[in-house]
């Protein structure tokens, strides 16, 4: 688990959440040769990140924010979070597009080799 602490455009201060990296998730699933990761919400909203992207700004899946569960109320139970502070890119528009709330389903989209 990792943590990363930083503010979003949605909330008014700084936070800390707690989750799976999407790094360690690929390695885990043993999908290092996939090309993006699909992330799905409940209200259908999806949003597509390249593992060019997960492994140059190390996003997690977060399900815990300030130490406490993430509730749906309160964009839970998974958010896919980029630490803002860190790399100020991820606050862009383009960015602020990829991180889904109340994730239900994640796709890994591998190459096909025939």
């Amino acid at each position: 688990q990792d943590n990363i602490t930083t503010h979003l455009p949605w909330l008014t201060d700084s936070h800390t959440f707690t989750g799976t990296s999407a790094s360690e998730l690929l390695d885990y699933l043993g999908v290092r040769d996939a090309y993006a990761m699909s992330f799905i919400g409940l209200n259908e909203y999806a949003a597509t990140t390249t593992i060019e992207e997960i492994d140059k700004y190390h996003p997690i899946i977060a399900y815990y924010q300030d130490g406490k569960p993430m509730k749906v109320r309160h964009k839970g139970p998974y958010w896919l979070l980029f630490n803002v502070d860190k790399y100020p890119e991820t606050g862009s528009e383009v960015f602020q597009t990829k991180m889904v709330w109340q994730i239900k389903e994640i796709i890994v989209h591998r190459k096909y080799e025939k």
